[in-house]
């Protein structure tokens, strides 16, 4: 359990680039599916375009949830740590 709070403890600075990254490419995914739905032909082409875009889009979500998730349980865990508030 120790490294679990370390690791969350660890930066915050990679987290939110984890977290960035991952909505960026959440992002990308659901452009590219809405693109392919509007723009292009029905077909094996269209299908393999959307199929590839979920895969994007859920690989996006699970980095972005992780990294949203060790930004905020690493916040929660430096705050119970820190001493500063106790008086």
């Amino acid at each position: 359990m120790s490294r679990l709070v370390d690791w969350l403890k660890d930066n915050p600075r990679q987290k939110f680039a984890i977290f960035g990254i991952g909505s960026i490419g959440l992002m990308c995914g659901l452009i590219a599916i809405v693109m392919a739905e509007y723009r292009m032909e029905a077909g094996d082409l269209r299908n393999n375009v959307v199929i590839g875009a979920l895969i994007l889009c859920v690989a996006g979500g699970i980095c972005a949830l992780t990294g949203y998730i060790g930004l905020s349980f690493g916040r929660i865990a430096r705050f119970f740590e820190d001493d500063k508030h106790v008086k």
